[in-house]
């Protein structure tokens, strides 16, 4: 349509000197004009490039296996010039020496990280959304509750946790900075003495650890008003992006999990249970004469459990592990 406009602008006109003639010379003038104005608006909007989103699954416990998932993920972004990486987190909690790891490779994305609590992110997730740029919410979002404590979920001792909440302190402040309260109210999920006050409204007394759900999170305080600790409230990622970028300006991608990253994730949750299955079976092993079945199977389940993290890595290496099964 506006290449016919431009046609008609150009087209030559008889000079008949007529107020009629000057007339229609001058619509065809006018319409030719808003012909290539039209034509420049739809080629500017469509050179504009879609921002590239990647969604990456946090789902379960913190452990080796999610920081594979992670890095797995971050690398596809890069790889496909994402701008935005989006945490899909779901999690309970986990390994601190995991929890480091992915922070430490999130702080390495050239681009923007986002964390959406999807229902909760609580001890080891709170801080995998404290490295992130945002924290947005489900409307049931829930984070906090991030004090160390051993494997069993027992207390650590006394020194060991003293020592323990002031380097996690330390690490919060260092990767909140310029994220407004962020590092304050991260060490109030961390240490149960500490007090959390903006002006003279207190949020945490002394005595028990903070937990949020997603209005407090965005509850605003302080002159000018900020909120707490999130960014927004979205019912979906969908929604999330919607609101952040805009409605048709985003390429959404989420990360499909491989079967080896599934299986370490599983393998991870049953450890505790193939522990104790391989050492009764190597047990038994020792109890009767020469090497059999007992002692193959202990053998396998614990390696299984030790090398549950590199299980993450076998996606692609199919047929050398069916050749190395048949071998």
């Amino acid at each position: 349509m506006q290449s016919l406009f431009a046609i008609a602008a150009l087209a030559p006109t008889e000079s008949s000197g007529s107020v009629g003639d000057t007339m229609r010379h001058t619509l065809r003038l006018l319409l030719g004009a808003l012909g290539l104005v039209c034509a420049a608006l739809g080629f500017a909007r469509a050179s504009v490039p879609a921002v590239r989103v990647v969604v990456i699954p946090v789902k379960g416990e913190i452990s080796d296996a999610q920081f594979y998932i992670i890095r797995h993920g971050l690398k596809k972004a890069i790889e496909s010039q994402a701008d935005f990486v989006v945490l899909d987190i779901k999690t309970p909690g986990g390994a601190l020496d995991s929890t480091f790891q992915i922070m430490e490779a999130l702080e390495k994305f050239p681009g923007h990280t986002i964390a959406y609590v999807d229902n909760e992110a609580m001890s080891a997730g709170a801080f995998v959304s404290a490295v992130t740029q945002e924290i947005w919410f489900a409307p049931d979002g829930v984070i906090g509750a991030a004090a160390p404590v051993q494997s069993t979920g027992q207390d650590v001792d006394a020194t060991m946790k003293q020592k323990l909440v002031s380097y996690l302190k330390a690490r919060m402040r260092s990767v909140s900075e310029g994220k407004g309260r962020r590092g304050e109210v991260i060490s109030a999920m961390i240490d149960s003495d500490e007090e959390l006050k903006v002006g003279d409204a207190l949020i945490k007394p002394r005595g028990e650890l903070l937990s949020l759900t997603a209005k407090e999170a965005m509850k605003g305080y302080g002159a000018p008003s900020e909120p707490l600790l999130g960014a927004g409230i979205a019912s979906s990622i969908d929604d999330l992006c919607v609101q952040r970028i805009g409605a048709g300006r985003f390429q959404l991608e989420r990360m499909e999990v491989s079967w080896s990253e599934n299986l370490a994730v599983v393998l991870n949750r049953l450890a505790p249970i193939l522990i104790g299955i391989g050492m009764f079976a190597l047990f038994l092993e020792l109890k009767t004469p020469g090497f059999g079945v007992f002692g193959i199977t202990g053998v396998v389940l614990l390696a299984a459990v030790f090398l549950s993290g590199y299980v993450a890595g076998l996606s692609g290496h199919e047929p050398m592990i069916l050749f190395g099964l048949g071998v």
